[in-house]
């Protein structure tokens, strides 16, 4: 009896793994910064000129924007973690020193401040992508690369 009790076990725990596997959420791609909010106000984003690619490394994402200057980091995920959204940490931010143009400032200012803060990533139906923090909100249309 001891091993047809065992057998459920076995089979609820390869189920469980292939559910967490599955779950897992990618949010790699290109994206476009649609629309930044800080404290409930609106920063200006210039629309078209913000661009976001992630890609997928060992243990965490690399996180690129590019404006006047180029932002990375990583993003980890930390928390509970399903196919559209999960907890995250940004890390290792640090952006080009060029002077933004005025058409940038706004925006760089926006994205440096809030990078950090930021603890949650939602891949929504509609294929935005939303970064929330406490106090400011980035949402990101997918790209379409020029080929």
């Amino acid at each position: 009896m001891k091993q047809m009790s065992s057998f459920p076990s076995l089979i609820h725990t390869l189920l469980l793994a292939i559910i967490i596997a599955y779950a897992s959420a990618d949010f790699t791609g290109d994206w476009l910064l649609k629309k930044a909010v800080r404290n409930g106000v609106s920063v200006k984003v210039p629309q078209g000129d913000v661009s976001l690619s992630i890609t997928k490394s060992k243990d965490s994402y690399n996180v690129y924007i590019k404006a006047t200057n180029t932002i990375k980091g990583r993003m980890i995920v930390k928390g509970k973690n399903s196919k559209t959204k999960a907890v995250v940490d940004f890390e290792e931010i640090s952006s080009t020193r060029m002077m933004p143009t005025p058409k940038f400032l706004d925006v760089e200012r926006f994205l440096m401040k809030a990078i950090p803060k930021m603890k949650m990533v939602i891949l929504k139906d509609s294929g935005n992508l939303i970064w929330k923090g406490a106090n400011a909100t980035a949402t990101f249309s997918p790209s379409k690369k020029k080929s």
